[in-house]
């Protein structure tokens, strides 16, 4: 991504940060109030990150003995657990987290390692040598990780460290004298010395043999910056001159970004250079009312997801928020809805204004499917996946995508429970056994 896209991003996070300092001088009335409760959370947040990362070794050393899927499926739980809590401890410390890039990627792909290990234990697939080997060389990193923090934590707790602090307007640092030794000059140095971590091959999206190819662009004839313009004044019907070109992002899926100014608003757009697909669309402004019905904020969206040119898509789920009318699509062919193939498009209920736009997900995962037959009909899954106490509604096939990234053909039922609540299940049209169970189905439409 440009050096300007990456500022605008920085300044947006730069604003959430501000703004929950504002709640918290609210709250606690003075800067040094302010100073001494953010001091307290930090001091919280690095004891929840040392004890964390306690848990995930102790889980990697019993990882490299674990036999059988009893013992693989509860150790790789811990490991899943502890790794997923220090990410959030590590995500409420005061540094900037692109500083501590090595440390939060190898925690990040513990845990994704460890999810996809539990769910490989479900299906009756043990650790193996090459697994308890991985868990070895992951126990050493942790452990000199764990042994460092602890360190750092023992000092803080010492008074032989202390804590800067966010830098905010109004507000005096935590410190005044950083002669001695500060937290947050002590987590960037570790990050500095991270060593090399081992590769881990599973199915995941952090595999050494994973690749990032969004299926969506492949084959599609690639475009240049003068079309990619042309894309955004035709879908946004505004003059050139209010249209400034960002850059092109440099990752898995390049896109020309622009900034769009209009009355009272200004817009980030990308558009991809493969096929010259609208990606993105973040616009700046709220909404400060809700004036029109939401069917009309319904067709607002449809017209718009039409208009970038994306077809064959079914409502799926819907959210209302703060003036905010939110709605997700799914790719639908033969009746086949493919979960993973999201198109997310928010409306401003106070005018109708398209406020965001984001097919990411469906670029990333959107192919067309062969046509297929389930190898286990409707009757046989539901007698396999659905337990006494439900009464199945209705039934579908679906496209779903797990988390590392596997996609499988499932019988989607939408059940009631005995209390009257809505569930749904996804068994495996292979298999006719349980892939996915939801319960948060508020926000469902179909």
């Amino acid at each position: 991504m440009s050096k300007k896209s990456k500022i605008l991003i920085i300044s947006y996070a730069g604003a959430a940060v501000i703004a929950l300092a504002g709640a918290a001088w609210a709250l606690f009335g003075t800067a040094g109030s302010y100073r001494a409760y953010n001091d307290t959370e930090y001091r919280r947040a690095m004891s929840m990150l040392v004890t964390s990362m306690e848990d995930l070794d102790s889980a990697l050393q019993k990882g490299q003995y674990a036999t059988g899927t009893v013992v693989t499926g509860k150790v790789c739980a811990q490991m899943y657990a502890s790794a997923q809590s220090a990410s959030t401890a590590l995500s409420i410390l005061p540094v900037d987290q692109y500083e501590l890039e090595e440390v939060a990627s190898f925690i990040s792909q513990v845990e994704d390692y460890a999810g996809a290990k539990v769910a490989a234990a479900a299906d009756g697939v043990a650790f193996d040598d090459a697994d308890r080997q991985t868990a070895g060389q992951l126990a050493e990193i942790t452990g000199g990780l764990t042994d460092a923090l602890s360190a750092m934590y023992e000092d803080l707790c010492a008074g032989a460290m202390t804590i800067r602090g966010p830098e905010l307007k109004g507000l005096t640092a935590n410190i005044s004298d950083e002669t001695g030794p500060v937290l947050e000059d002590g987590l960037y140095q570790l990050a500095g010395d991270f060593p090399q971590t081992p590769e881990l091959v599973y199915e995941g999206k952090y595999s050494s043999d994973h690749t990032e190819t969004w299926t969506g662009l492949q084959g599609a004839a690639p475009v240049n910056e003068e079309e990619a313009l042309e894309t955004v004044l035709t879908l946004l019907e505004v003059p050139e001159n209010a249209v400034t070109a960002m850059g092109k992002s440099k990752n898995e899926a390049p896109a020309y970004y622009f900034s769009v100014e209009r009355a009272q608003e200004t817009a980030t757009v990308a558009v991809t250079e493969a096929g010259g697909y609208l990606m993105l669309y973040v616009s700046d402004r709220a909404a400060a009312g809700e004036n029109i019905p939401e069917d009309e904020a319904r067709k607002a969206a449809e017209d718009f997801v039409a208009r970038a040119g994306y077809k064959n898509l079914t409502a799926y789920e819907e959210r209302r928020d703060w003036g905010i009318l939110e709605v997700t699509y799914v790719s639908t062919a033969d009746e086949i809805t493919s979960l993973a193939d999201t198109v997310k498009v928010s409306v401003s209920l106070e005018d109708g204004r398209i406020l965001s736009f984001n097919a990411s997900e469906y670029l990333k995962n959107h192919t067309d499917h062969a046509p297929v037959d389930p190898a286990v009909s409707r009757e046989e899954a539901e007698r396999t996946a659905i337990p006494a106490g439900l009464t199945v509604e209705s039934v579908g096939l679906s496209y779903y995508t797990a988390e590392s990234g596997r996609t499988d053909l499932c019988w989607r039922f939408r059940c009631t429970t005995e209390e009257g609540e809505t569930c749904l299940i996804y068994a495996s049209a292979e298999t006719g056994k349980q892939v996915e169970i939801v319960t948060d189905t508020k926000t469902l439409i179909t």
